[in-house]
């Protein structure tokens, strides 16, 4: 709130001194008052605190050019399960390095508002982390699955599912006749956070023309969507058809690898 004298203002809503000339005083003992945040760093804030419940993306308010020079603290405080936090991009670091979140639980962050867009902050971090949670997991890895059909049916088909429910699973949905499927029923990949949040990568070799259904090999898709790979044998050659490589889902924000495996699907169609 600006301060007036008579019909004068002295400072402004950005605590800036205006219409001040020839004055000299004693200042008293002024501390900023310490309020609570949930996700929003606001430049009329001069002190804030947080202790993390969840992982927090925060934005800005109040960043504008009449509040230019301005600058907040934030006590942030990830709390004993080692939450992380996210900075817009109009945060910048020094040396463009953001802080390693999970070496402190303790965070003192300040910043200042530069220009429009520009918000330069600097972080220490004090305390030792808890050991944070995984987002995703890949439990009981290798994922296997292998698909027989005799001439009863008409070809073995082997199906993987990474599902945005957070779900990954394989079937033989397709396949007919014969026996000898070996197959992963269901495993949970995804423990907190949003399915959106994180990219999948599949980077496989072997029969790839064989591979019917194929979003991408070795590319990261965003698991927003449910992604679905299949392999089918159908032809009248022995043998097993087989692909196998690295699975990999990681943050889609900071791109960092999260969690890694071993996936193969094999068919083998015997008439």
């Amino acid at each position: 709130m600006a301060i007036k004298v008579g019909n004068a203002e002295v400072i402004t809503n950005a605590r800036a001194l205006t219409n001040i000339a020839d004055a000299d005083g004693i200042s008293g003992s002024f501390h900023a008052t310490l309020q609570t945040i949930t996700t929003v760093i606001d430049f009329t804030k001069p002190m804030t605190k947080l202790v993390m419940s969840s992982n927090v993306t925060f934005t800005e308010a109040n960043a504008t050019d009449a509040f230019k020079g301005s600058t907040s603290m934030l006590l942030l405080d990830t709390s004993a399960t080692g939450y992380t936090p996210t900075f817009s991009a109009n945060v910048k670091w020094p040396a463009s390095t953001t802080p390693t979140w999970s070496g402190s639980r303790y965070w003192m962050i300040a910043f200042q508002l530069c220009n429009l867009g520009v918000i330069r902050a600097n972080a220490q971090g004090y305390g030792t982390a808890a050991a944070a949670s995984p987002d995703v997991v890949m439990n009981n890895t290798p994922w296997a699955g292998f698909v027989y059909a005799s001439s009863l049916g008409g070809a073995a088909q082997c199906n993987f599912r990474i599902a945005s429910t957070g779900i990954a699973s394989m079937s033989n949905v397709g396949s007919n006749g014969g026996g000898g499927a070996t197959l992963m029923s269901s495993e949970t990949w995804l423990i907190t956070g949003a399915a959106s949040d994180y990219d999948v990568r599949w980077s496989f070799t072997g029969s790839t023309g064989d591979v019917i259904a194929n979003p991408g090999n070795g590319v990261w898709l965003n698991l927003g969507t449910s992604r679905t790979w299949s392999i089918r044998d159908s032809d009248y050659n022995p043998g097993v058809k087989n692909i196998i490589g690295n699975l990999q889902i990681r943050n889609a924000s900071t791109l960092v690898v999260l969690a890694t495996g071993t996936l193969s699907m094999s068919v083998d169609f015997e008439p």
